[in-house]
């Protein structure tokens, strides 16, 4: 004689087991994956900043030592924009003009000044009518950076990076200069040519 086989399925217990399983397993990479994306935003914009770094580096060797903003004879803050030509010989390089975009897909623009100047702009506290040795330690807040139609990139020069993240040392090397970005997460990343 036959015997039938009994075939048992799944419990109840065993189901609810398995779902709350996956489940946990979708909230980790639903909560690791923005953070995972916002590290590589904020890595390109590091990698992007060091890039500028070496265009300006580029720059002053082909133009005696000059910044890419003293041509304009303007003690006022300059600002750099994709159609300069600065951007289009030195970042873009006759390649595609989205080289010079944030990864959010918003154009860079860089605002400069001086560790030697005002600096009106791009700073926290009252920067007017200071010393130099007032200037030397200016801490900069991401809502300065972050600028109305791009992303902003601060270029100071005269100045080095500072340990302290968000402020500057001054630097007596007259080809000295620093670059600040606004990163997501509220940090600043600074890079230089020191």
């Amino acid at each position: 004689m036959l015997k039938r086989q009994n075939r048992g399925g799944f419990t109840i217990i065993e189901v609810v087991l398995v779902l709350a399983i996956a489940g946990l397993i979708f909230l980790m990479v639903f909560i690791a994956l923005p953070a995972l994306q916002r590290g590589q935003r904020n890595t390109q914009r590091k990698n992007d900043l060091s890039r500028f770094v070496t265009a300006i580096s580029s720059y002053q060797s082909n133009n005696n030592g000059k910044l890419p903003w003293d041509d304009s004879g303007s003690t006022a803050s300059e600002d750099i924009y994709k159609n300069s030509d600065f951007v289009k010989r030195y970042i873009i390089a006759g390649g595609d003009a989205s080289q010079f975009q944030d990864p959010d897909g918003e154009d860079y623009w860089i605002a400069t000044a001086s560790a030697a100047s005002d600096c009106t702009t791009g700073c926290t506290g009252n920067a007017k009518n200071t010393t130099d040795a007032d200037l030397s330690k200016l801490k900069f807040s991401q809502s300065n950076l972050n600028g109305v139609g791009g992303h902003r990139i601060v270029a100071i020069h005269n100045a080095k990076c500072s340990a302290t993240e968000g402020t500057y040392d001054r630097s007596s090397g007259k080809r000295d200069f620093a670059l600040f970005m606004a990163l997501e997460g509220d940090s600043i990343a600074c890079s230089d040519n020191q």
